[in-house]
């Protein structure tokens, strides 16, 4: 699974607003929630632990980890047993290789956190059936290469969702998209979602002001997660710089014209990308580099 932790500055207000509403209403707080947030918790610390371990040469703490799994984080909530089942069979794998001086199978651990998340996610989609939307995987199809499914959540589904990824991942960054290349799935949180459904296939074509804003992050995003279904061994910051230039690609297949091109990549580019944060961003990026899709012109982004 790939995923996307980055709330880009554009998509910041209406973040905040969003943030700000949910602050007040919260219908899925309760004991059984806080007992499944406090076992993510602790799993993820329990995970660092082991991650740790396996960075230092410490064999001896990363084949412990059953033991510290019991002590430390012990029997999940029932909607999360089957995240504890990959860990506790992730941990056994990293052991028995570890016992054998087989390291390339024990470093197979380090994707025990996103079978983790890949497993939380496809729990939850398939409780809050988030919106299929036909018309934003007609256009991330062409960028990804593949046949995605996209989906749309609402607020409250995707704020329990990103609260959960949050915890696993230990990330301060609020999620606004990913793409799971084993599904072929692109999840788009619900301020992404709106401003392209309007641009696709209407004449939204907001100007110079905060939902053009809006619009450029949003078209980044799915540009982005579509380029982790192209690329997922890519790293953040290529996709990132891959991304930007597509959007050109969707503003033109649009219909819209060289100007709106101009002012939209301009605006993910110039507003955007000089403040995500620094794993999204690479000196490789630049007209002429080796991430420049289109080397033979002087386009850029």
């Amino acid at each position: 699974m790939r995923w996307r932790l980055l709330l880009p500055p554009l998509g910041l207000l209406v973040l905040l607003s969003a943030a700000l509403a949910i602050g007040v209403w919260q219908p899925w707080v309760s004991e059984e929630r806080d007992r499944q947030l406090a076992w993510l918790e602790a799993f993820a610390a329990w995970s660092d632990r082991v991650d740790t371990a396996l960075d230092d040469e410490d064999a001896a703490t990363a084949t412990a980890c059953e033991k510290a799994y019991a002590d430390d984080v012990g029997t999940p909530p029932s909607r999360l047993a089957a995240a504890g089942r990959v860990a506790l069979a992730g941990c056994r794998r990293m052991r028995q290789a570890l016992g054998a001086g087989n390291y390339e199978t024990a470093y197979e651990w380090f994707g025990v956190r996103y079978d983790v998340l890949s497993d939380l996610t496809d729990q939850r989609t398939e409780a809050a059936k988030p919106r299929p939307s036909a018309e934003l995987a007609a256009h991330a199809g062409p960028l990804s290469g593949t046949r995605p499914k996209v989906f749309c959540w609402a607020d409250t589904q995707w704020v329990e969702l990103s609260e959960e990824w949050r915890l696993v991942d230990v990330d301060d960054l609020w999620p606004i998209g990913f793409a799971d290349r084993e599904t072929d799935r692109i999840h788009l949180a619900p301020e992404i979602c709106s401003p392209l459904e309007r641009f696709f296939g209407g004449d939204y074509a907001p100007n110079l002001n905060q939902e053009s804003l809006d619009l450029a992050a949003a078209l980044v995003t799915l540009a982005h997660e579509a380029e982790h279904l192209r690329s997922p061994d890519a790293s953040e910051a290529e996709v990132e710089c891959v991304a930007i230039q597509r959007v050109r690609d969707l503003v033109r297949e649009e219909g819209r014209s060289s100007a709106y091109e101009d002012l939209m990549t301009g605006l993910a580019w110039d507003v955007g990308y000089p403040d995500v944060p620094e794993e999204y961003r690479t000196e490789s990026c630049h007209d002429g580099g080796p991430l420049d899709v289109r080397p033979e012109t002087a386009v850029f982004p």
